[in-house]
């Protein structure tokens, strides 16, 4: 994977362990994107960063986009904290997302993966 001076990301899928690409962009959330044995090595794949969209069938489901499990999520929860948002924090029972909320703030934390969705 390389990024040429234009800006475009070129992924070399011929290589069968180069088929999970993870990409973070700024503060906004990240996306992996998984590449089927199918995939046509030639084949134009468009990214559009940030793709918020690509998560809300994970949120609605409560499905970690990368263990592909619920066993580890946990709500985030935004705003001032009470004593007992903090005592749920360091129990792990919830994450705290800090007093900025905005349209697509992540609503969930795996704690496996250490990933906001």
């Amino acid at each position: 994977m390389y990024l040429d001076t234009s800006g475009i990301i070129h992924i070399d899928l011929t290589k069968e362990n180069h088929r999970v690409f993870y990409y973070a962009w700024g503060e906004g959330p990240s996306r992996i994107y998984r590449f089927p044995q199918a995939t046509v090595a030639d084949t134009l794949v468009t990214i559009k960063v940030p793709d918020y969209q690509y998560y809300a069938d994970f949120a609605a489901r409560e499905k970690c986009p990368v263990c592909l499990s619920g066993k580890h999520i946990i709500p985030i929860l935004y705003g001032y904290p009470s004593r007992k948002m903090f005592r749920k924090s360091h129990a792990g029972k919830i994450s705290l997302g800090g007093c900025m909320v905005h349209q697509y703030s992540p609503r969930f934390y795996c704690k496996k993966d250490d990933f906001r969705f």
